[in-house]
């Protein structure tokens, strides 16, 4: 069950074909008709339920549609996934695992919330900091029930046969290499590859080889407990329908989208999608394509050789990294950003290796403790994820990297500093920001911040002076720019981004760093003309 509000909505003189068959399924599984459907750019389904604003006793329920399905899968098989995700809002079945859920959810809401460091409840919460994680396992068996549960409802209302199908081509889709984001030019948008592999005609092999790579993944994530879903051979086998040997095309004009909007209104939707979609992700898309080419320049640089440096390019480029060199030296004998890439790299190759230098690197930068946790959540060779302990380091790490914010926003910028950054990394985050015409001129600059437990962080301010013309949501300015940051500064700083107006100039105190060269620009008015 998800809990997230997103999507654009389908109302139903728009798709009505689409609204008949949701509330016949509905009055099948003798449940309340829903009342809100959107669709979503991701192969994949959604049962949604959210929490109304203003009576939070209320819970409304929104189904959540990926294009890719409804431009490649046939009505039939997209009917069948439909059902299934309904079954979820019937509470027909799954009363104890969706308590669990809720409870699970509700107790993660209660431990980010501000106010419990005030008292300091967090730092020696006694039996509540192992309460939560102790949820993790009984919620990801009651989901993986609840899928299964689901299977067997949404075979009944509609056909195994047609879900049965729909899974296999999901887990066909799922086995091929996804586009990689800030890849190339910008796509018109992502629905367009992935709809005709999923109707597209499957073999015999590729079948086989489909299903038993699903298997793999879901055999290698089976000690996470945040993994839910089974996998799509165990489904297959708990329905009791036998794969066929090839499953033949789904036409173009049989897909799920013509089939239930008229022609002229599917088309219109989608580039409706297509417009949203680009308007939504150009931004993003460039700035990672501005780090792509500067670690791809890196990377095949001869000076890079077998360096950490090289490691941190391969891995940004999807290149599969090999073991590092034995030079004899020690995770605690080299910086701490050089450990953490080394551990990266040995996480491919030799768990206890990968394990020891990440931890290392965590000792010794404060920086790196949540990116080093991030790693060691991930399945390696021979080991299970260390999922319980490390995720709760995770969080509390996470906890001291914004306390360092905030502690760097309340100092102001009285101890700001110019930003020390390589300059092929610098020019990745000029080149984006030259290259948008919205952002008028750029500021950087860097504080180090003195935290309790003897951590240092180093806070790096990325301010930009936006054209209002284009909006100031600092959420969608993040979502472009905040992951460039991050990298442009390694994973040992930590970064965060500010917006305000062009047509009001810097503070005064931002204009005095300028004049000391304690804050840098990296874009100018002049320069954005």
């Amino acid at each position: 069950m998800h809990t997230l509000n997103v999507g654009q909505e389908v109302l139903r003189q728009e798709a009505p074909a689409l609204w008949q068959v949701l509330d016949t399924l509905a009055d099948q599984l003798r449940m309340p008709r829903l009342e809100r459907v959107v669709l979503i750019a991701e192969p994949g389904a959604a049962a949604i339920e959210h929490q109304h604003p203003a009576r939070p006793w209320r819970r409304h329920r929104t189904l959540a549609l990926g294009l890719p399905l409804l431009a490649g899968l046939s009505a039939a098989q997209m009917q069948a996934v439909v059902a299934h995700e309904m079954v979820h809002f019937s509470r027909h079945f799954g009363w104890f695992g969706y308590w669990l859920c809720w409870l699970q959810q509700a107790w993660r809401r209660l431990w980010r919330r501000p106010e419990l460091d005030a008292g300091g409840w967090r730092a020696n919460p006694g039996g509540a900091r192992w309460f939560g994680p102790l949820l993790d396992r009984p919620v990801a068996s009651a989901a993986a029930r609840a899928e299964y549960e689901a299977d067997a409802w949404a075979a009944q209302v509609t056909s195994a046969q047609a879900l049965g199908e729909a899974l296999l081509r999901l887990a066909v889709a799922s086995s091929k290499p996804s586009p990689v984001f800030g890849d190339g030019p910008l796509p018109e948008a992502p629905w367009r590859r992935a709809a005709p592999g999923l109707g597209a005609a499957i073999e015999a092999t590729e079948l086989t080889q489909a299903l038993q790579a699903d298997a793999e993944r879901h055999a290698a994530r089976h000690t996470d407990a945040s993994r839910s879903h089974p996998s799509a051979a165990a489904r297959l086998q708990a329905l009791g329908w036998r794969a066929p040997a090839t499953l033949p095309a789904v036409p173009g004009h049989a897909a799920a989208g013509p089939h239930w909007w008229s022609a002229k209104a599917w088309s219109r939707r989608l580039r409706s999608e297509q417009q949203r979609w680009q308007a939504a992700n150009a931004r993003a898309w460039r700035a990672e394509a501005c780090w792509r080419e500067a670690c791809h320049a890196e990377w095949q640089h001869p000076s890079t050789a077998g360096t950490a440096h090289q490691l941190e390019c391969a891995h940004a480029l999807g290149h599969p990294l090999p073991p590092p060199a034995d030079d004899g030296s020690t995770p605690d004998a080299v910086p701490p950003l050089q450990a953490y890439w080394r551990g990266v790299a040995w996480q491919g190759h030799d768990a206890a290796e990968a394990t020891l230098w990440l931890q290392a690197s965590a000792r010794h930068c404060a920086g790196l403790e949540a990116p080093a946790c991030l790693r060691l959540l991930e399945p390696m060779p021979g080991r299970a994820p260390l999922s319980t302990q490390v995720r709760q380091s995770l969080a509390d790490a996470r906890q001291r990297r914004n306390e360092a914010r905030q502690q760097a926003d309340t100092h102001g910028w009285t101890a700001a500093a110019p930003v020390e950054a390589e300059p092929w990394r610098e020019q990745a985050l000029r080149r984006a920001l030259a290259d948008d015409p919205a952002v008028s001129q750029a500021l950087w600059l860097q504080q180090e911040v003195d935290a309790p437990g003897r951590r240092r962080y180093r806070v790096v301010t990325l301010l930009l002076q936006i054209d209002p013309a284009c909006g100031l949501d600092e959420a969608e300015w993040a979502q472009a720019y905040s992951p460039l940051l991050a990298r442009v500064i390694t994973p040992a700083g930590v970064g965060q981004l500010y917006c305000q107006s062009a047509e009001a100039p810097w503070p005064e105190a931002l204009q005095r760093l300028v004049g000391e060269q304690a804050a840098l620009r990296l874009k100018t008015a002049a320069a954005s003309g």
